[in-house]
């Protein structure tokens, strides 16, 4: 398949990603509860697997993909590579897709800010699923895709604070070489990995979720300006993460079993235990902070969240009211000017 032009698309080398297929596919594997010393019984699809050396977004082919499946009503016809794990959807026929790349020219977050995407630093990754499910049943599913790198994380020996609605931040008090950051209750935060998730509605049952995962591996000058920090800065050198992670047992090969997990658990109907897994993970309940939405910015007391994701928050000048945000950003802590 042939992809725009604009994409500036230059594929992975062909032994680089035979051996990124057998990561994802090895790692896969334990995601199934039907294996029997490593090797899956049943209950194995294809996934289209999309590699690349450089690329302007992963989330760009995500969204030329759903986009032929909506003109032509068919699933498209020829791909990259497959991968053969754990199905997490078979809606129509269609196929879900990973799409990966070492190197984003034009990498973007939520509201179309940029996110930094150097070759041999991150972790640049979408995923593209198909659910049986109506747009508006799809709210809170950037939640579970931190509950997905929260897990990944702990594999690492890492502890991460989820922020809402689709950040994930690591509180530096053990880092003190790294200054500055997002402050909360006297804590300065940086943010590890950040979270896209789009929607598309294919039919009245049927919707194409892409969920685009930018994560910090490695050290990067730009991305500490931008108050991040990296796996490696918090684990040390000896981390294993290395540029050639694609071609190992790696991070995208982790966070694909992790995936396939929380999507398994979101179809099997375990909403409310993901969303308390994440509320457990969050770092802003009960805190007072400064919401910014459409409304401008107003501090408001944070209660959790519902089932939709959306913020359950009270002003503070009202404690006892309970209002819901579906959009917004938390700008910083709120302090008592004396």
């Amino acid at each position: 398949m042939g992809f725009p032009s604009e994409f500036s698309a230059v594929p992975l080398e062909t032994a680089c990603v035979n051996k990124l297929v057998a990561a994802i596919e090895a790692r896969g594997m334990e995601a199934s509860a039907e294996s029997v010393s490593g090797v899956i019984c049943s209950n194995l699809t294809t996934w289209q697997l999309y590699a690349f050396r450089s690329l302007s977004s992963t989330m760009d082919v995500a969204r030329h993909l759903l986009k032929r499946v909506v003109d032509s009503d068919v699933p498209w016809q020829q791909m990259h590579r497959e991968c053969r794990l754990p199905p997490i959807s078979s809606c129509q026929g269609l196929k879900p897709a990973i799409i990966i790349s070492r190197q984003q020219t034009v990498g973007r977050g939520r509201q179309g800010r940029e996110w930094r995407s150097d070759e041999g630093v991150g972790l640049y990754v979408t995923y593209l699923i198909f659910v049986e499910s109506s747009l508006a049943d799809l709210g809170g599913f950037s939640l579970f895709m931190g509950v997905c790198l929260k897990r990944m994380l702990a594999e690492y020996g890492i502890t991460c604070g989820l922020k809402w609605p689709n950040d994930v931040l690591v509180d530096m008090s053990n880092c003190r070489h790294i200054s500055g950051g997002f402050l909360l209750g006297g804590a300065a935060y940086r943010k590890l990995a950040g979270i896209l998730v789009e929607t598309q509605e294919i039919s009245e049952k049927v919707c194409g979720v892409s969920v685009g995962i930018g994560l910090n591996l490695r050290p990067s000058v730009a991305v500490r300006e931008l108050g991040g920090v990296s796996i490696e800065e918090l684990r040390g050198a000896g981390s294993g993460l290395t540029v050639a992670y694609l071609a190992e047992d790696s991070a995208v090969a982790r966070l694909t079993r992790n995936f396939i997990d929380v999507v398994s658990e979101y179809r099997a109907g375990s909403r409310d235990s993901l969303l308390c897994e994440w509320s457990e993970s969050s770092m802003l309940t009960n805190k007072v902070l400064v919401v910014k939405n459409f409304n401008g910015g107003r501090p408001v007391v944070i209660r959790g969240v519902n089932e939709s994701g959306g913020l359950v928050v009270s002003p503070v000048s009202k404690p006892s009211e309970i209002e819901v945000l579906y959009s917004g950003e938390i700008e910083r802590e709120y302090v008592v000017s004396n």
